[in-house]
């Protein structure tokens, strides 16, 4: 799991395996990751990469800068459609959780790290964007919005430790090897988030998660791995 950020200082993984009892197992957490450190992450063989960071823009954002550049009447666009993909609305009106906007957020920074990288992941299939019949899978994730699917309360964790040691002791199906990455994620959010990123990677893995629908808006702009199968926040339900 991979807490993206648009420097590195702010970067963290946490390394983890599925045992046999269906559980990750974190066996290292650890920050500061570069450009480099990242696409070696991706040859390393992994099942599931699952990064907290948009892969993509709003369609219609990106049909109204296009058009404005080239000097065209842009099209008529409402500002909630510029602003949120198809993926982030669906993961608001399903958990009543907003997603930051790529296109008019500060958002837009990681995503441009991001979206330059992941084309160097040439071992790697990022679905729905693309699938070349790679054994590792790279998704993207919201930790904010796994925890709301999980029925755990987000609420203060970016700011006040206590918050990290309460959704450390709820997070589901993880185990974590030594204290002092139990430590980093009491006291770095970021190192948290990478712990969460590895519990979606499980939920992944395990097949509980809804998959994108077979759109080409999404194949465009990209899918959060959230929201959980058979539940009330399936959009197949």
């Amino acid at each position: 799991g991979i807490d993206f950020a648009s420097s590195p200082k702010k970067t963290w993984a946490a390394f983890g395996e599925l045992n046999d009892a269906g559980r990750v197992r974190v066996r290292k957490v650890r920050g500061d990751l570069t450009d480099s450190d990242l696409v070696a992450i991706s040859e390393e063989g992994h099942r599931v990469i699952a990064i907290d960071a948009p892969f993509g823009w709003p369609d219609q954002f990106v049909s109204f800068v296009s058009q404005h550049h080239r000097g065209n009447q842009p099209p008529v666009v409402e500002s909630n459609d510029f602003q949120l993909r198809l993926t982030d609305r669906e993961v608001q009106r399903r958990l009543g959780k907003r997603p930051l906007s790529v296109s008019t957020d500060k958002l837009g920074v990681a995503a441009h790290r991001i979206t330059s990288l992941l084309r160097s992941f040439t071992t790697c299939d990022v679905p729905p964007l693309w699938s070349n019949g790679n054994r590792t899978e790279v998704i993207e994730v919201y930790p904010a919005a796994t925890l709301i699917a999980l029925g755990i309360d987000p609420q203060g964790y970016k700011k006040e430790g206590a918050h990290r040691r309460r959704i450390l002791s709820q997070l589901p199906g993880v185990d974590i090897d030594n204290e002092q990455d139990v430590q980093a994620c009491l006291d770095h959010d970021d190192a948290l988030d990478a712990v969460i990123c590895a519990v979606t990677a499980r939920l992944y893995l395990s097949g509980d998660l809804v998959g994108p629908p077979d759109d080409d808006v999404v194949r465009r702009e990209g899918w959060i791995f959230a929201l959980h199968k058979g539940s009330t926040n399936d959009p197949t339900s």
